[in-house]
């Protein structure tokens, strides 16, 4: 399968760019160039993330289902060569240079994905990566965790089946499966179809390196997530703005903490859409959404930070 699609992506790359590029023991051959497959089977985010730690920008490429403008912009802002199924594609290598971007993700007729991944659906998928064990719960409870209505968490449950990423293993016993997939694609799909719609507004707030005392103000309603939650859960970086999602009325959270509307500000306030609580996070967001926001930010110092959260506090959780 795997095998497969890098076949397929080189077979698009080629009638895009007129190459004759072919895919041999593991590397992508064009001319005397060869480039070391690095395959992110449905997101581009974890091969990133490896490709830092190891330092292989310049012998690998990396070879996904899909990567969208902005991540191919990111992308070649970092030299990491791509390849994906419709044709998008950054290859820097002298002489060779290749650039394509803003071809649209191939069409499907399947309406597992249109449940399962959109608006819906990704609250559904989050309340299960943060809650391990929800999906043996009552479908009541489901519901009521990920704030949708009950009648689609049936719907759900076939088309996450159908994708391989629920395993019913008794008559109504379920195994959440292929974890890390399921998140690659969760973290891909929220930051492009759920969380614009969630924004409040963005806001300057002078004292942001005193994040700690504006938790504090504001109390469990109040859950920080980007590069404040990045500093806060890994020590790693020194934010210089912040995401915040808020329960409350977000004129109440202005007054307290005299922010100052503007669309160059320094803090993002998002609308909270999970039910469930959070414990024990030191003040931020669920962890799986930190990487998220950290993840899909465009800026390499909150991608390195996202790699970090991900193998102290993410990586055994998906296991």
């Amino acid at each position: 399968m795997k095998n497969n699609l890098v076949r397929e992506a080189i077979r698009a790359f080629n009638n895009e760019s007129g190459c004759k590029a072919k895919y041999v023991n593991g590397h992508f051959l064009l001319g005397d160039l060869s480039l070391k497959v690095t395959l992110a089977v449905q997101a581009i985010d974890n091969a990133i993330v490896s490709l830092l730690n190891h330092d292989e920008k310049s012998s690998s490429i990396i070879v996904t289902r899909y990567v969208s403008p902005k991540n191919a912009q990111l992308l070649k802002g970092m030299d990491i060569a791509f390849i994906d199924l419709a044709g998008n594609a950054f290859i820097n290598k002298l002489p060779l240079f290749i650039f394509v971007q803003g071809r649209p993700t191939a069409p499907t007729n399947s309406k597992s994905t249109i449940r399962a991944f959109n608006k819906t659906g990704l609250k559904v998928i989050f309340a299960f990566l943060c809650n391990p064990g929800l999906e043996n719960l009552a479908y009541r409870e489901i519901a009521a965790a990920s704030g949708v209505a009950l009648g689609v968490i049936g719907k759900i449950f076939e088309d996450l089946t159908d994708k391989g990423f629920l395993r019913k293993r008794g008559k109504k016993t379920f195994s959440l499966v292929n974890k890390e997939e399921l998140l690659n694609r969760w973290v891909s799909a929220y930051s492009e179809q759920l969380k614009p719609g969630l924004l409040l507004g963005k806001y300057k707030y002078p004292k942001i390196r005193d994040y700690s005392s504006a938790q504090e103000l504001m109390g469990s309603d109040f859950l920080w997530s980007g590069e404040i939650a990045g500093e806060i859960l890994t020590n790693h970086l020194i934010a210089k703005k912040g995401i915040v999602y808020v329960k409350s009325d977000i004129d109440q959270l202005a007054i307290k903490l005299r922010l100052q509307k503007d669309v160059d500000g320094n803090i993002e306030v998002i609308k909270r859409f999970w039910k469930f609580e959070t414990q024990g996070n030191q003040g931020v967001a669920p962890e799986i959404l930190v990487y998220a926001d950290l993840m899909t930010s465009g800026l390499e110092r909150n991608i390195e930070t996202a790699g970090k959260l991900y193998e102290t506090r993410i990586k055994a959780v998906l296991t």
